[in-house]
């Protein structure tokens, strides 16, 4: 083999190695695992719409700005709710909060963040929290509860009602107050 045939079969060697090296160097490597990939199981909506229905009748409904929902839980994490609560005597109470908690499990839901309501009977209340305790169709409104319906004010850490605050229970540093004020 002649002098120039051995530097081309020499060229021809380092560029077969060369594009070996580049080959294997380049090579994409897969993505490495993310948090994202796990809450890849999370479903996000804008504006929705969730609600319970009992026996043909609609119990409860809440409405917000953005909702997410882990498939696999079934519980749904809102902010900016509207909703409303259906008492069986027809008392229809209006919620707002910041933020909402639904737990798919339980069927409880916690609002929370500053909870205004208010109710057709002409009642106000206002706490940190609300909570629908699903089993026993119970709201209880927690942390500075406060409520008042005409000539009445109550107040306390805890207020629990089964039937849309029409009759309630104050608890820890409950006050109440009947009357007008002079």
């Amino acid at each position: 083999m002649s002098k120039r045939g051995k530097i081309l079969l020499g060229v021809a060697a380092v560029l077969v190695l060369s594009l070996i090296v580049w080959a294997v160097y380049t090579v994409p490597q897969p993505p490495a695992p993310t948090e994202e990939s796990a809450s890849s199981k999370v479903m996000q909506y804008g504006t929705n719409t969730i609600r319970e229905e009992k026996n043909g009748r609609t119990m409860w409904e809440l409405t917000s700005d953005s909702t997410d929902m882990n498939l696999d839980t079934q519980d749904t994490v809102c902010t900016n709710v509207r909703g409303k609560f259906y008492e069986d005597n027809g008392n229809v109470l209006e919620v707002t909060a910041p933020h909402g908690i639904y737990n798919g499990n339980t069927k409880n839901i916690r609002l929370d963040q500053g909870v205004l309501v208010t109710t057709t009977d002409g009642a106000k209340l206002t706490s940190d929290a609300l909570e629908w305790v699903a089993e026993k169709a119970m709201l209880a409104a927690i942390g500075q509860a406060k409520i008042s319906r005409d000539d009445m004010s109550a107040s306390g850490d805890r207020i629990e009602s089964w039937d849309g605050f029409s009759a309630f229970k104050a608890i820890g540093n409950a006050h109440i107050v009947k009357g007008k004020a002079k």
